[in-house]
């Protein structure tokens, strides 16, 4: 898999299959046991949306700290993104959260905050895991439409199990088949998408 600046990639295949551990290896937050990885901009932080919205926020920082966190360890200052990290909050109904702690937020406030973080680092590798579980519909658009402009020129990776995703403005779709990952059309990734699901409601 070579990705290049502005390609947005699906990534799919059945649970289990090494989908996140892909992107634990991207963030370097996890080393492969074989095979290379080559990152051309390790200068700047990566955004990662993770799936699991618990382990992602460091339960001892408010909302607002969890957001600026990535920034706080790649910079000595900080500018105008305390005020934009608030900015953003304010959108998801969420600006007198800021000052918070995790364990008062909801399942879906907490994937806000995951996101919003992202939203908030200056990136240009961007990874997604997930990144619309436990919203509702209509936050879900409206999340959605921040995301594509964030992720427009930038590298994106992103990892679903819903045929729906597919209508984000995706340009490559990866398939994971017997720990190997290939490359594939639109029709091959709906197909995969379509049948993981099939086996889920079963």
């Amino acid at each position: 898999m070579f990705l290049s600046r502005g390609d947005w990639a699906v990534l799919v295949g059945p649970n289990g299959s090494g989908k996140t551990t892909i992107l634990d290896i991207v963030a370097g937050v996890r080393q492969p046991d074989r095979g290379t990885l080559s990152v051309q901009s390790p200068e700047n932080p990566i955004a990662y949306v993770v799936q699991d919205s618990n382990s992602s926020l460091l339960p001892w920082c408010s909302v607002l700290s969890n957001i600026l966190l990535p920034l706080r360890l790649h910079r000595s200052s900080l500018g105008n993104e305390p005020a934009e990290a608030l900015t953003l909050l304010a959108k998801f109904g969420l600006a007198e959260r800021a000052y918070d702690f995790p364990y008062r937020l909801s399942a879906g406030e907490k994937q806000l905050v995951n996101l919003v973080r992202a939203l908030s680092t200056p990136a240009e590798i961007v990874l997604f895991d997930e990144p619309f579980t436990n919203l509702n519909a209509l936050v879900r658009s409206s999340v959605e439409k921040l995301v594509v402009d964030f992720a427009r020129n930038r590298t994106t990776l992103f990892v679903t199990h819903d045929p729906a995703d597919l209508d984000l403005p995706i340009t490559r779709y990866f398939k994971i088949d017997n720990e190997q990952v290939i490359e594939v059309q639109r029709c091959e990734a709906q197909e995969s998408l379509t049948h993981v699901e099939s086996n889920a409601s079963a």
